[in-house]
């Protein structure tokens, strides 16, 4: 990890122990920071070992909560371009569900000016996840894989 980067916990309360929305929040932080710098990270091959980077900035826990806000419940840090690296224009809270649709190994359908992954294809037109994958392996063309309805 580069020395820069300031790991610091702040606790609040009389006992000393660390609040839960923002032990929450610098796991996020310390989590993106490893995820990008430290080898050893099961998920460094992903991040850092694809070139991907935390902003200056954001070095310092503090100025990443001035910029990213409270995490809201249920939601984690998503990188809105999967390529880029982590700073404020290209993150956001996201839920898990978003985050999965916008996967680096998604198979993503451009159509009627629409660009979604195979799933989120699935559910707006109501053919199985299978079925489009099917088609999309027998080689049809995207407005077939996606207009013609399943024989049932």
């Amino acid at each position: 990890m580069p020395r820069t980067i300031d790991i610091g916990r702040k606790r609040s309360g009389r006992s000393g122990k660390p609040n839960p929305e923002r032990k929450r929040l610098y796991n996020s932080w310390r989590g993106m920071i490893r995820r990008c710098y430290d080898n050893k990270n099961k998920r460094y091959s992903r991040y850092g070992g694809r070139g991907v980077v935390v902003c200056e900035r954001w070095h310092t826990f503090q100025k990443f909560v001035d910029d990213m806000g409270a995490c809201p419940s249920g939601l984690t840090l998503e990188r809105k371009n999967t390529n880029g690296d982590y700073k404020p224009e290209n993150c956001r809270w996201a839920t898990y569900k978003e985050q999965n649709r916008n996967h680096s190994k998604n198979i993503n359908l451009t159509f009627d000016g629409k660009t979604k992954c195979l799933a989120a294809w699935s559910e707006e037109t109501q053919i199985p996840y299978a079925t489009l994958y099917g088609r999309l392996q027998r080689g049809w063309s995207i407005h077939k894989i996606l207009c013609r309805k399943p024989n049932i």
